[in-house]
């Protein structure tokens, strides 16, 4: 993290407990060149960032809102969501600021209900192998 980026709107607008976990999700990168992030919520809890899966939620769809991250893959059924660190930031409060939205992955219970689901449930498959 470096200075402009300390001192923009952006940054200065998050919660703390956001700012702490977008460390974290820095952390993950193992070099210069990978710009694909991940922290789980199991890793959250353990750094101590939040306590709650609804706290989680809320941090990373305030990172992707303010632009430190994009979404990839908003994971589900034991899968992690996956993040691209984004330079967004740096045009928050701007006209030009694309804005992205945070769309979270499928929890465990609502694939448990929606393949309960005849209707749901056929939807599902479709959209994930193509079968009709």
């Amino acid at each position: 993290m470096g200075r402009p980026l300390l001192s923009s709107l952006a940054f200065t607008a998050l919660r703390s407990s956001t700012k702490i976990a977008y460390a974290y999700f820095l952390y993950d990168k193992k070099n210069d060149h990978q710009d694909e992030v991940v922290l789980t919520f199991s890793q959250a809890k353990n750094f101590k960032v939040c306590q709650s899966q609804s706290t989680f939620t809320k941090i990373k769809r305030e990172l992707v809102q303010y632009g430190l991250l994009d979404p990839l893959d908003g994971g589900g059924l034991n899968a992690p969501a996956i993040f691209k660190v984004s330079n967004r930031w740096n045009r928050y409060g701007n006209e030009d600021f694309k804005d992205l939205k945070y769309k979270p992955g499928f929890s465990s219970k609502f694939f448990k209900d929606a393949m309960a689901n005849p209707e749901k449930r056929q939807r599902i498959i479709q959209a994930r192998h193509g079968v009709s």
